[in-house]
């Protein structure tokens, strides 16, 4: 069970509701994709494209969620626009249309949704969208939580991008918009080699606010030609600090297919799944001491942390994993090497604690007390534990 839904079954007892409405066995999915807030980027109701949304309730209790359209800057939907509430019957889904549930005025529209739990404790749901033509040719939408969308600190990228004026003409669109703060923006685009083309677009967006740009290409200087493999780079200039929603969609005018592409981070701002995890400064007391740091590592991985001051040379470091199992570094060495985690499998589905110990080397005896850092890099990410265990040194 996901720590949510722990969360959600304690609240619950807490508060004296009867458990056994929750009788039925919890979804669990194969995504960490449910939140009490969740957007939908990208909504559509034009001559070309209609959006259908997708709720679904997972509780054994009438679900309320409260709908918000934020219509796109050139629409005469554009801002904030409340929208009828939906009530969700237990274990079930509803269907709706943005443009009936949000009374969209007429004309050509987008925007992105923010659907919103209205329960008496925080009850994570799912939704998904599906916009496509009358003819079926479309693309879907996944509804991200709020909580997954990051502020551009190291630039969010759209890769795989093109335009091409030959059938099938593809064409390229790319969109930034915020949420409840306000947020400047950047958008470059790179090619295959990673240089700039075309120009730097700069704005600047106020809460509830989307921005479209209609072939990406031209909106940055380049008016002709065909281009592919390209990325987009959204970035947040000086201020990166409230979240960007970005992405783009690559469409092409046979079929009128179209794909969504969202932006994505290759460095979290999330402190639960930093990158790179660089510790404070630390003391080791004595020799026959061993400090453990505790760090979360999100299976399967492969990671690797060392001793980063000059006290490596008279430290070692070990790694620990769940299950008490040695699985890098040890005796006289301050470098882990890179490892793999193994499968969720190995610890119950779990991402669990690992363990970090820092020792002095067999041959030094002192001085002591010994300053040290280290740190941890993962591909998926991970998150310490700022409270150091002391204990006897058994390596």
């Amino acid at each position: 069970m996901n720590n949510s839904l722990r969360f959600l079954r304690s609240t619950l007892r807490t508060l004296g509701f009867v458990l056994a409405m929750f009788s039925s066995p919890w979804a669990q999915g194969s995504l960490d994709g449910a939140g009490s807030i969740m957007i939908l980027p990208l909504i559509a109701q034009t001559g070309s494209y209609a959006s259908e949304v997708t709720v679904r309730n997972p509780y054994n209790f009438t679900l309320q969620v409260l709908v918000f359209y934020t219509g796109g800057t050139v629409t005469t939907g554009a801002g904030l626009n409340f929208c009828a509430p939906l009530n969700i019957a237990p274990f079930s889904t509803v269907q709706f249309s943005v443009g009936s549930q949000c009374a969209l005025p007429a004309g050509g529209q987008f925007g992105l949704v923010t659907l919103v739990e209205n329960a008496a404790v925080p009850s994570p749901f799912q939704a998904f969208s599906r916009t496509q033509t009358p003819g079926g040719n479309g693309f879907s939408v996944p509804a991200f939580p709020a909580g997954a969308l990051e502020a551009p600190y190291w630039g969010h990228y759209a890769v795989g991008l093109k335009r091409q004026t030959a059938a099938p003409v593809y064409q390229t669109n790319c969109f930034v918009a915020s949420t409840d703060d306000p947020t400047p923006y950047q958008i470059r685009l790179l090619n295959a080699s990673g240089n700039q083309i075309g120009n730097t677009i700069s704005g600047s967006l106020q809460p509830y606010q989307m921005v479209r740009y209609l072939d990406i290409f031209s909106a940055v200087g380049l008016f002709s030609g065909d281009y592919s493999n390209v990325t987009a780079e959204f970035a947040a200039g000086m201020s990166p600090t409230a979240a960007l929603i970005s992405f783009c969609t690559v469409q092409e005018s046979t079929f009128f297919g179209a794909d969504f592409r969202m932006a994505q981070p290759s460095e979290t701002r999330d402190g639960t799944r930093q990158r790179e995890v660089d510790s404070a400064v630390f003391n080791l007391n004595a020799y026959t001491a061993m400090n453990r740091h505790d760090i979360v590592f999100r299976h399967p991985d492969y990671v690797r942390c060392f001793i980063t001051s000059p006290s490596a040379a008279v430290l070692e470091l070990r790694i620990t994993s769940p299950s008490g199992a040695v699985v890098a570094g040890g005796t006289n060495v301050s470098d882990s090497g890179t490892f793999y985690t193994g499968t969720r499998a190995l610890y119950q589905g779990f991402s669990d604690s690992w363990a970090v110990d820092i020792a002095s080397k067999p041959a030094y005896f002192g001085p002591f007390p010994v300053s040290y850092t280290f740190s941890c890099f993962s591909g998926n990410g991970a998150a310490a534990n700022s409270i150091t265990r002391i204990l006897n040194a058994d390596f």
